[in-house]
């Protein structure tokens, strides 16, 4: 994968002695679960432009038959960069492709993911798809808009029921200030079904 949103792999291979390695492009940036520990909410306009990146990458590697299958804040850096008139913004790369799943590989149906983010196929143990990201990108935006994912229980197995079956809370709820036209593009990410 060669996009700017995508951490880059640089090397890989294996050594006499077996051991395998991967060199990435090293990120002088901050985790974006870092910045809500330190901000809880972000604006709607840095959402739109953070989460369109993280969009932009992923498209990158669905193009290529990619499913990431664990985007969340952890999961996201935040690097600065330029634009084309030279002003400073926030770019944001994707990290973490350890548990993606390829188009070319033999589907091996494990539960794979971190809860609070599984789309309800992940949780499911299901085939998966690009819908099954775009869930997971919902429930990061869920949180940047409200400071909170819309699931958490100490459960395993509760939290598993309801991301299958529970429909989520709307952002609003939790936080007046949500902007409808976010709110809208958020609980369709988050469909239950992924024909919605």
């Amino acid at each position: 994968l060669n996009h700017p949103n995508i951490t880059r792999v640089l090397d890989f291979g294996q050594e006499p002695d077996g051991l395998l390695y991967l060199v990435m492009e090293y990120l002088d940036g901050v985790g974006l679960r870092g910045i809500l520990e330190k901000e809880q909410r972000l604006s709607l306009e840095r959402i739109v432009k953070l989460t369109s990146q993280v969009c932009a990458g992923l498209a990158q590697a669905h193009s290529k038959g990619i499913i990431h299958k664990d985007i969340k804040p952890e999961n996201l850096v935040i690097v600065p960069g330029h634009d084309d008139d030279g002003q400073p913004v926030e770019v944001v790369k994707i990290c973490d492709f350890g548990i993606a799943q390829g188009a070319v590989q033999e589907e091996t149906r494990r539960f794979q993911g971190t809860p609070e983010y599984m789309s309800p196929e992940q949780c499911t143990s299901s085939v998966l798809d690009q819908r099954s990201d775009v869930y997971s990108l919902g429930i990061v935006m869920y949180e940047l808009a409200t400071g909170d994912v819309p699931f958490i229980d100490e459960d395993l197995r509760h939290l598993l029921y309801l991301q299958i079956n529970q429909a989520p809370p709307a952002p609003s709820y939790r936080f007046a200030g949500v902007d409808p036209r976010l709110e809208h593009i958020i609980l369709k990410a988050i469909a239950k079904k992924k024909e919605d």
